[in-house]
């Protein structure tokens, strides 16, 4: 992952472009194809978003965590595969009401985190944290709704 050297407002821009993809690859999806699981393998498009929506409830724990001086007890970028696995019955058990709730609150939290910072709090790591659990993320399976929609 190369590290990202635009101004925060660049990086909140893409952050914007790249949700703006990933709702307008959702939407207009019925129930049924939304809570379809052969979508992703063994995923829906519900999971993708309880996926997405909970990776951002760690980010912005862990970029508020960091403003304070506090590490993550966890290590997240080494087994982020184990936190999927470990959340995907939880999220397999939400309504796609609370999956949609949870998807759009994470985000709109986050975000306004970010929009927050001053440009000294977008350190590396932040940066990082961003790029991953945002745009990043958001692009990734982006990709993969337009092409499943096709």
């Amino acid at each position: 992952m190369a590290r990202d050297t635009r101004a925060p407002h660049e990086i909140l821009e893409h952050i914007i472009e790249a949700r703006v993809a990933l709702t307008s690859a959702l939407y207009g999806l019925s129930e049924e194809c939304l809570t379809d699981t052969s979508a992703f393998g063994t995923w829906s498009c519900k999971e993708i978003m309880g996926h997405i929506g909970r990776w951002e409830e760690v980010c912005y724990q862990v970029i508020q965590d960091h403003l304070k001086g506090i590490e993550p007890t966890e290590n997240y970028s080494q087994e982020f595969l184990a936190f999927n696995d470990r959340w995907e019955s939880e999220l397999r058990t939400l309504s796609l009401s609370e999956v949609v709730t949870l998807f759009e609150t994470a985000h709109y939290r986050l975000f306004g985190l970010l929009n927050r910072l001053q440009p000294e709090q977008w350190d590396v790591f932040v940066r990082g944290w961003t790029q991953v659990c945002t745009y990043g993320h958001f692009e990734e399976h982006t990709h993969e709704i337009q092409a499943w929609r096709k």
